[in-house]
């Protein structure tokens, strides 16, 4: 039990080694089926974290429960943004890109492509692949 607390230890510390612009360095998943033959729920979850480009930490993290999958970002700990789908996979990846010093996050959620990235305020928007995000006018 000291050596997985040693290397859990060891994750946990592994962002203050890497550059502000790395990959995912924590997962997790469960999964739980409980019920009689009649009635059976099933629940499954996973976390992903990542950096975002300017320091802060932000996790995303996915519950499955009976075909509904819920998508929480959390940076530095507090909640800013939460969905809920329905889906019939319980299919979940989350990759960071950047372009044209713009940071957003590539979500599949079940069988949809999202897209999640902050606004210069920092409120945080999902939404599908392809779509372009709603113009911000710009102050005169």
């Amino acid at each position: 039990m000291k050596s997985a607390s040693l290397i859990l230890a060891g994750l946990l510390l592994l962002p203050a080694a890497a550059s502000a612009e790395s990959t995912a360095f924590f997962s997790s998943s469960a999964w739980h089926l409980s019920g009689t033959e009649a009635a059976v729920t099933s629940r499954s979850s996973s976390s992903l974290l990542y950096t975002d480009g300017t320091g802060r930490l932000t996790d995303f993290s996915m519950e499955l429960e009976d075909g509904v999958m819920t998508l929480t970002i959390r940076q530095d700990g507090a909640v800013v943004c939460r969905r809920a789908y329905p889906v019939s996979s319980g299919d979940f990846a989350v990759s960071r890109r950047e372009d044209n010093g713009r940071v957003y996050f590539l979500i599949t959620a079940g069988e949809r492509h999202l897209i999640a990235e902050p606004d210069r305020s920092g409120l945080w928007s999902i939404r599908p692949a392809g779509e372009e995000p709603a113009a911000v006018p710009l102050a005169l």
